[in-house]
């Protein structure tokens, strides 16, 4: 179909700059030009006369025009914040506008200067601008240079208060040069208006990359269509404003030979419902690919295109006649239009960062997603998500419990479609600060896959997601064989694996990763597949060590040991010191040689029922009393308060920890991976520690200092490093600092213990640099710390298997 011929006008370039009267070319003004007075109301009256012409050259008494700058950069903040993922603070939000509004003074200050300066000319023919200060002589050239770079400079300082400084100058760096350079192009084209528009629309990319959104790493390819959608829209609107301003000036543009659309498409209206489309459907396809709620759809796209419509059908001419004869008051009244829509469209796309909002905006995909999955799952929307620790736990907007494998790859593909952040979820156990997920995302919950299968020799063993160590104990004890697992009941198996796995039977198997044959899982598209050592060894070593980066495991198989029950025990149990004897019992565990069948835990603890703190120690042996008493012996000598040890069987080994299973309160850990223990740095431990727990007696009474320490005989010695990317194969003892409290009150204490405590740790491990095993570290850390020499590796791996980031909420990549 054919696009409606429009009312052209062609304007020749002139041959040369244009001919002035012989008066302006020697003295630098008309003389038919009426007088300019000083202002004697307003702004410019309250300043010193020797400012007021550079305040003119900023245009600070006509503030529309900034409303016309600075609407982009609100609505570039309102859509950041919807879509960032964590939803910045509105601290953050009002501290970001207000730096950008501070920005956009200067920006467009100098704007308008540099503007004045290369015009002065043109604008001495042009009636409405006769009597700006360099046309009419207030301010040379020279002197207006010298402000502009001072507004230049201005902008920058305030670029350099924003919270991602250098994303956003590398926004700011093509707005400058393009508000710059705009004057030119009245002279060598008729399309100045879109010159003008790139940079005052690019304010919408600068703001939402400033807190976090950058639209050239946008997350999906839904989303970055959204922001470029958004960048047009805000284009188009910003060639709209200025063609009409520039309508008033048509004749006298004619006559001095400027060009411009208004000069080329005089009084069209069908030149402007065309790009009205366009703005009104660029808004449209913005909400459609970011998912906004309806209030967008009614309040942005809807309130533009009524507004639009209004202006068409009361015709161009009648608009500009009509601000042709307020004057000045156009200045305020065209972007007050434009900013009362904006203010309506960020507050509909705020409305969606809201958990009441969010609540609805997965309450519409509810049906969808129900459809999607198998009879036994559920969806809940708004619903409180549990943890072993509340602090900084994820907030999500929706649970998805899955009630099979299938159920997840159809999750992740709808996440993917939608643009929804996601977080897999089995024990809930997980208490690094990492999580980023909010209201805006959805928790998939694999706790309901428990499926555990045995093949008839026992060597092998099928298992689910949500199989805990609590439930594979319990199938493996059963089935007269010994898996290996890690040493908290209530934890995933599969979970704890795929960051390395501590096991107490590691110095006879390996780690939980050495026993993984193969694995079921969800790639970051949402696609099912089985991985093993043959079909992708790349993938296979980045799972095994930083698993949760590279996709949702949703079944595995592990090696499997036949072991009659009767044989199945081990010699273990608390052996209790006084506090006076640490670094006694400390230099003992430094000193011994854990040889294969040898484990040992050391706890900090309040005990009951006098509330005193205590020293635990508890060895694990996996053989008879008298074999694990003569390999323990020089722990033992130093003389304990207490034994409980005693010969247990298989199923019960991990019940002395059952205590910290406990869901709830806050529990902001710390970890410090140790290859020596020292006395002294330990007694600082114990110091801080006791300090805490007395400080709030009751309240802290469940916090502990726990250290694991494993046999490295066969996990580095027999099997190595190059299996994995677990990295710290030799590392002896895990040091973890656990505050445990409900109060919100003792955060910044308890963060104090537990950092101070990682201090003493790392201040005399015997490691070439800082250790954090990742299922106990705290999320502070640097990534070296937590993955050692394999970071870089995985980190192209990352590139490679997850591009778009969909797996970034456990210690994520990138």
């Amino acid at each position: 179909m054919a696009l409606p011929r429009l009312q052209s006008t062609k304007v020749p370039a002139p041959d040369s700059e244009p001919k002035l009267s012989s008066a302006i070319q020697e003295d630098g003004f008309d003389p038919q030009c009426p007088p300019w007075s000083p202002p004697t109301k307003g702004i410019l009256s309250k300043l010193p006369p020797s400012w007021v012409p550079y305040a003119e050259l900023s245009r600070i008494e006509k503030p529309g025009g900034l409303y016309g700058f600075y609407m982009a950069y609100l609505i570039g903040i309102s859509y950041g914040a919807c879509l960032v993922t964590p939803a910045p603070s509105p601290a953050t939000l009002i501290g970001t506008a207000g730096i950008l509004l501070v920005y956009n003074v200067f920006l467009r200050g100098a704007a308008c200067t540099i503007n004045d300066i290369l015009d002065r000319d043109y604008d001495r023919q042009v009636a409405r601008c006769r009597s700006r200060p360099v046309a009419r002589g207030a301010v040379t050239p020279s002197q207006g240079y010298v402000w502009y770079c001072a507004q230049t400079l201005g902008a920058g300082a305030a670029i350099a208060c924003l919270p991602n400084p250098l994303t956003a100058l590398a926004y700011a760096a093509p707005i400058q040069f393009l508000v710059s350079v705009y004057p030119l192009s009245k002279r060598y084209t008729d399309f100045p208006q879109l010159v003008l528009s790139a940079p005052i629309a690019g304010g919408v990319l600068m703001a939402a990359a400033a807190i976090g959104m950058d639209p050239f790493h946008a997350p999906t390819p839904a989303l970055a269509g959204a922001t470029a959608a958004l960048f047009f829209s805000h284009y188009v609107w910003t060639t709209i404003f200025d063609y009409v301003n520039a309508c008033q000036d048509t004749a006298d543009d004619i006559k001095a030979g400027v060009r411009s659309m208004a000069v080329r498409y005089r009084n069209t209206n069908t030149f402007i419902g065309l790009l009205g489309a366009a703005q009104v459907g660029s808004l449209v396809v913005t909400g459609v690919l970011a998912g906004f709620s309806p209030v967008y759809f009614i309040g942005a796209a809807g309130g533009n295109a009524l507004w639009l419509a209004a202006m068409v059908k009361t015709g161009l001419a009648h608009v500009v006649a009509t601000i042709t004869a307020a004057g000045a008051a156009v200045h305020h009244v065209f972007p007050c239009f434009n900013t009362t829509f904006s203010t309506l469209s960020m507050s509909s796309r705020l409305a969606g960062s809201f958990p009441a909002s969010r609540v609805w905006f997965f309450n519409r995909y509810k049906c969808q997603i129900e459809k999607l999955l198998s009879p036994s799952a559920t969806v809940q929307c708004g619903g409180e998500n549990t943890r072993w620790s509340e602090y900084a736990a994820p907030q999500p907007g929706a649970i998805i419990t899955v009630g099979s494998e299938d159920d997840v790859a159809k999750i992740v593909a709808f996440a993917n479609e939608k643009n929804i952040p996601f977080l897999v979820q089995s024990g809930a156990n997980g208490w690094a600060d990492t999580f980023t997920l909010d209201s805006s995302g959805v928790i998939i919950d694999v706790s309901g896959l428990k499926a555990i299968t045995f093949n008839s020799d026992k060597t092998e063993v099928t298992f689910q997601a949500g199989v805990t160590n609590a439930d594979m104990i319990r199938a493996a004890w059963d089935n007269d064989a010994r898996v290996s697992t890690s040493t908290c009941n209530c934890v995933s198996l599969l979970g704890a694996t795929l960051g390395g796995g501590l096991s107490r039977t590691q110095g006879v198997y390996g780690l939980n990763v050495d026993q993984i044959l193969s694995l079921n899982l969800v790639d970051a598209t949402g696609n099912k597949e089985t991985v093993t050592a043959q079909s992708d060894p790349h993938f296979w070593w980045a799972l095994k060590g930083a698993g949760a980066n590279f996709g949702i495991v949703t079944s595995g198989i592990f090696k499997s040991y036949p072991l009659p029950q009767a044989n199945n025990t081990a010699w273990t149990g608390p052996v209790v010191f006084d506090q006076s004897q640490l670094e006694q019992v400390v230099s003992a565990i430094n000193d011994i040689d854990l040889e294969p069948e040898m484990q040992l835990d050391l706890y900090f603890a309040v005990s009951a029922p006098d509330n005193v703190p205590t020293v635990i120690v508890l060895p694990f042996y996996l053989g008879s009393e008298e074999v694990g008493r003569q390999k323990f012996a020089p722990i033992l000598a130093v003389g304990p308060a207490a034994d409980g040890t005693a010969v247990l069987p298989y199923n019960v080994w991990n019940d002395a920890g059952d205590a910290f299973c406990v869901r709830g309160g806050r529990k902001p850990s710390y970890t410090a991976g140790l290859k020596t223990m020292d006395a002294a740095a330990w007694r600082g431990v114990w110091d801080e520690y006791v300090s805490f727990v007395e400080q709030h007696p009751g309240e802290a009474g469940n916090s502990t200092i726990l250290t694991e320490c494993y046999s490295t005989e066969v996990a580095l010695r027999r099997i190595g490093d190059s299996q994995s990317s677990y990295p710290f194969r030799d590392v002896k003892c895990y040091a973890i600092a656990i505050p445990w409290y409900d109060d919100p009150a003792l955060d910044n204490d308890a963060n104090e213990l537990g950092r101070k405590a990682r201090s003493y740790w790392t201040s005399s491990d015997g490691a070439p640099s800082p250790v954090a095993y990742i299922n106990f570290a705290h999320g502070d850390e640097p990534l070296d710390h937590i993955y050692g020499s394999s970071l870089t590796r995985l980190r192209r791996l990352k590139q490679k298997y997850d591009p778009n980031k969909r797996f970034n909420q456990w210690f994520p990549l990138s």
